[in-house]
């Protein structure tokens, strides 16, 4: 969609290595965290963007942006309904027949 290659990297734990990253910097092992990352990381495979497929993702992107723009104001009140007090004092035999 984007058109970018993506690297695909062998580590699926990728927060605990983006913490360790960020502790060998902190402890100077490495200089800086690009150094830190071209020196741990190990890249699985890299995927290269189709072109063929490119136009097919833009459209539904835009067909997402779309809907979730149209229930924006239905997300907004779901949210101030969630902070209402009688909402949070309500336990299951409160009586409502939600």
């Amino acid at each position: 969609m984007t058109g970018i290659p993506l690297a695909v990297p062998y580590t699926t734990e990728t927060t605990a290595l983006g913490a360790a990253l960020l502790a060998l910097v902190g402890i100077r092992v490495d200089a800086s965290l690009l150094e830190a990352t071209d020196r741990v990381v190990r890249i699985r495979e890299r995927i290269e963007p189709r072109s063929e497929t490119r136009e097919v993702y833009q459209r539904l992107y835009a067909f997402y942006r779309r809907t979730y723009e149209a229930l924006e104001p239905v997300f907004e009140e779901a949210a101030r309904e969630g902070r209402h007090p009688d909402v949070s004092e309500a336990g299951p035999d409160s009586g409502s027949s939600a």
